[in-house]
């Protein structure tokens, strides 16, 4: 999900921006670690993935003729 604005603030010339959510839900992995001796140690990992992103920029627009 995201959004954004961009301003013509001169002739060729414009500002913007812009903001985006992600989010890459939820993960989850079994974990088993045995030594050498036999005897071992497990877990169980879950994790969630979220980002929020702000980007802002200068653009230059050529003219077409």
């Amino acid at each position: 999900v995201g959004g954004g604005v961009e301003w013509k603030f001169r002739p060729g010339w414009s500002a913007k921006i812009e903001y985006l959510y992600m989010d890459i839900e939820s993960t989850s992995n079994n974990v088993f670690l045995t030594s050498p001796a036999g005897t071992g140690i497990g877990a169980n990992l879950t994790s969630r993935v979220t980002d929020n992103i702000i980007r802002g920029g200068f653009n230059y627009h050529f003219s077409a003729y």
